[in-house]
């Protein structure tokens, strides 16, 4: 039988708390419990809101990576998502192909088979990319790991960007073009917890916004959220903007994906991150 610990607290402190943000001492105490101890912090966590999403930039290799993809863009290169069999990776590579699309480019994507191919990047699949006339490979949710086909991939005259958020080995990263992830080595990103649709968006947000199309952002939080959530990501800092804003914008989706998913899973109802997990 589990003996349930409670977590010591001070009193006065979940009084004076509630007090300030106008909520009960429980609500208080539970807060400071979770490390929202000052009015602001508290204020936040109950809060989110799309200000409190970070500046793309701060993301180590994201002005190199915006740089050569309008480039790409302008020379009517064709690019290749590449994208991980899951939800996160899955719906990374709709944001981001999506933010090429609206920008002009031509893109195509792959998403390996996870039992044919496995996880991450492979080099007969880049292979048949290159004899189709990609130039640009972008990796959504993976690629960190993936030091061989990377290299063949520069070897071969294909340049890829790496976008990712999982942990890299300890000899670094693979030689890629340029690699954005809040984890790698360097990268003083403030929020550590973005999923790799997270980390697609961030790319996305700073590519349209350099062709003056920022007003446009927001509308892919619905797609993020999902990915989020899906990829069991701790809903705190960046993560819970994300997820509030995107499941108060998703029953107004006009995508007929999304709509249809809803229809199908019988989501009327204010949702929550329930309804997308389970």
């Amino acid at each position: 039988m589990k003996r349930w610990k409670i977590q010591e607290h001070d009193a006065k402190k979940s009084e004076a708390l509630a007090l300030k943000l106008g909520v009960s001492p429980l609500i208080a105490s539970l807060l400071i419990a979770r490390g929202f101890d000052t009015e602001a912090s508290a204020h936040r966590f109950l809060n989110p809101a799309y200000e409190h999403l970070h500046e793309p930039n701060l993301l180590l290799g994201m002005k190199e990576s915006v740089k050569r993809i309008l480039e790409a863009i302008d020379k009517k290169e064709k690019i290749l998502v590449w994208g991980d069999y899951d939800v996160d990776g899955t719906t990374g590579t709709v944001v981001l192909r999506k933010a090429i699309e609206i920008l002009g480019g031509e893109s195509g994507y792959h998403v390996p088979h996870r039992f044919k191919e496995g996880y991450g990047v492979n080099i007969p699949a880049l292979e048949k990319a290159k004899e189709r006339g990609y130039r640009l490979v972008i990796s959504v949710d993976c690629g960190i790991t993936s030091f061989e086909p990377v290299a063949w991939a520069k070897e071969n005259g294909l340049d890829f960007i790496i976008t990712d958020h999982h942990l890299a080995k300890e000899k670094g990263n693979p030689d890629a073009f340029a690699v954005i992830n809040p984890n790698q080595k360097n990268c003083g990103y403030p929020d550590k917890n973005l999923a790799g649709v997270g980390v697609a968006y961030k790319l996305a947000h700073a590519l349209l916004r350099e062709r003056g199309k920022e007003h446009l952002v927001p509308h892919f939080l619905k797609v993020v959220a999902i990915g989020t959530i899906a990829d069991v990501m701790k809903l705190t800092g960046e993560n819970r903007a994300i997820v509030a804003i995107g499941l108060k914008d998703l029953p107004q989706a006009r995508n007929f994906g999304l709509k249809a998913l809803m229809e199908v899973s019988e989501c009327k109802a204010e949702m929550t991150s329930y309804h997308i997990g389970f």
